[in-house]
């Protein structure tokens, strides 16, 4: 019912709340708002998001984008643990603070 409803809920956005701190932690990246439901945006301050997309999808990670502000888009979902959430931005971190030579 609703209080099984609302424990989902309050998983999601604790492992929102997690991945938005990784964030703020990568002097490489910025959210693009403060998340208030689950879904995170991810702006990308130097390395270009289709490097970064195309990095992570090289490590088998599926990655979504949106136009406006271009940004990163995660949908954290019942499924998504701290440990995946944290498995993912190892790699995130890694490529989003490997600035390409040209």
């Amino acid at each position: 019912g609703r209080e099984g409803y609302r424990q989902v809920v309050a998983g999601c956005m604790q492992v929102t709340d997690m991945l938005a701190e990784r964030v703020m932690k990568n002097p490489m990246l910025d959210l693009a708002i403060k998340p208030v439901m689950n879904i995170l945006g991810i702006k990308s301050r130097e390395v270009p998001l289709e490097t970064i997309v195309e990095k992570m999808e090289a490590r088998g990670w599926r990655m979504a984008t949106s136009p406006l502000p271009p940004t990163l888009r995660l949908v954290v979902m019942p499924h998504v643990t701290e440990g995946t959430a944290n498995a993912f931005f190892n790699v995130l971190d890694e490529v989003s603070t490997t600035i390409p030579p040209d």
